[in-house]
């Protein structure tokens, strides 16, 4: 009696952790479904997203080099010397985001340490993104607005700055990191705007300017292009589109 008791047991237990191991490797129906709408998300991004005109090898590696979307870098591109960058960081900002060339990486520290010592402060949210992060992250806007609006923000994969190593997303403690256009209302970016051609950056999408760049207002999105171009980029006030002539840019 003792024995067939013993038995039951096992076979209750066996049963119980089977049953377990395949619920547990199961994905829950919302988990299928977000799977579902991210795939069906990046399955309009690979059919929207044209091939446009290829950034020169020669020109890749270039302070000015103008990627958007007329000029597209090739999915293998990776930038030579990308470094993390020495400066605060989101908590949930992952290390390949946090680098950029190292250039522009150490005139991005300079000027947020020069910022600091007046009580401005500037955290990073999102730095180098390879082709393929970017194919991501745009889909993952198109999911949730489509692909018209998100690409008004969101450039497709070879077109964004961010896989030059030379572009970096910016916000500040007082507005709690947010990316978005409530930056722009900052002292952080008052102050940027000011000065921030002194260390090589210029605000790549400036208010006024969309139809020029073919993407909407973006006042945390810094892009290195060395002191000499910045100035010259601000006296003006001209983006690069229109510094090479370059002004054919499409926003929906």
């Amino acid at each position: 009696m003792i024995f067939h008791v013993k038995c039951s047991i096992a076979t209750v237990l066996v049963f119980a952790i089977l049953v377990c191991s395949c619920v547990a490797a199961s994905p829950a129906k919302g988990e299928k479904t977000a799977d579902k709408a991210m795939e069906a998300a990046i399955q309009v991004v690979q059919k929207k997203c044209k091939v446009v005109n290829p950034v020169d090898q020669s020109n890749r590696d270039l302070l000015d080099v103008l990627v958007n979307k007329s000029n597209m870098l090739d999915k293998t591109f990776i930038p030579d010397e990308l470094v993390t960058v020495d400066i605060p960081f989101g908590e949930s900002v992952t290390k390949d985001r946090r680098k950029m060339r190292k250039d522009a990486a150490r005139a991005l520290e300079k000027m947020v340490a020069t910022m600091k010592k007046s009580k401005l402060n500037v955290i990073g949210i999102s730095g180098y993104r390879s082709f393929q992060s970017q194919l991501y992250v745009l889909s993952g806007y198109v999911k949730t607005k489509g692909f018209s609006k998100a690409n008004r923000t969101s450039a497709c994969p070879g077109q964004s700055e961010h896989q030059t190593g030379l572009a970096m997303d910016i916000g500040s403690t007082g507005n709690h990191g947010v990316l978005g256009l409530s930056f722009g209302k900052t002292n952080e970016y008052k102050w940027i705007i000011k000065n921030a051609d002194q260390y090589g950056f210029i605000i790549r999408y400036p208010l006024g300017k969309e139809k020029i760049t073919g993407y909407s207002y973006e006042p945390w999105h810094l892009r290195y292009v060395g002191t000499k171009l910045a100035g010259v980029l601000k006296k003006n006030k001209w983006t690069l589109e229109e510094y090479y002539g370059d002004q054919d840019q499409d926003l929906k």
